[in-house]
């Protein structure tokens, strides 16, 4: 799998100093691990950086299906401005490569029973074992892409709770 599949990344652009945004990042941290205010966003897991922050492991407390990866803020000061471009990388890719190795095995196995208990019944097997290697392909994909698609949602989210970006409902 190439990283284009896996990945997303986009950019913004704010007048906002990276200074001040890293005194922002900062200020929330202190004030969600004392429990002084809620945030949509998981600020504990946030790790800054000299122009970079990263947010790995559960990303978001705040749904009962959290996001699981990273997602990583890298903040270049221009002369006027500052250019966030953000990496979003759902999952990890020894956990990819893990649950790839187990399915497949199971597959496999589900694969020869099938054939063997329905082997005078060949067209009803080759439809029900092509129904299985269906949903064995389309599960993990579409979960890649709902992960991925929560993870922006995610990195909106802090942007947003930062006053980096406008128009945002938390």
């Amino acid at each position: 799998m190439g990283t284009k599949f896996l990945h997303k990344q986009y950019q913004i652009e704010t007048n906002t100093p990276k200074e001040a945004i890293f005194a922002q990042i900062r200020q929330n941290i202190r004030k969600q691990k004392s429990g002084k205010e809620y945030f949509l966003f998981n600020y504990k897991h946030a790790s800054i950086y000299e122009n970079r922050v990263e947010v790995t492991g559960d990303i978001t407390g705040a749904r009962p299906f959290s996001t699981s990866g990273s997602i990583t803020f890298d903040f270049i000061p221009t002369s006027d401005k500052t250019l966030i471009t953000c990496t979003i990388v759902p999952y990890n890719k020894y956990a990819i490569l893990m649950m790839s190795c187990l399915a497949f095995i199971f597959m496999v196995g589900i694969s020869v029973i099938l054939v063997t208990s329905l082997w005078y019944y060949p067209v009803k097997a080759l439809a029900f074992l092509s129904l299985i290697w269906s949903i064995f392909i389309l599960f993990p994909y579409l979960s890649l892409r709902i992960t991925r698609k929560a993870m922006e949602e995610d990195s909106l989210t802090f942007l947003h709770d930062l006053g980096l970006i406008k128009g945002r409902e938390t």
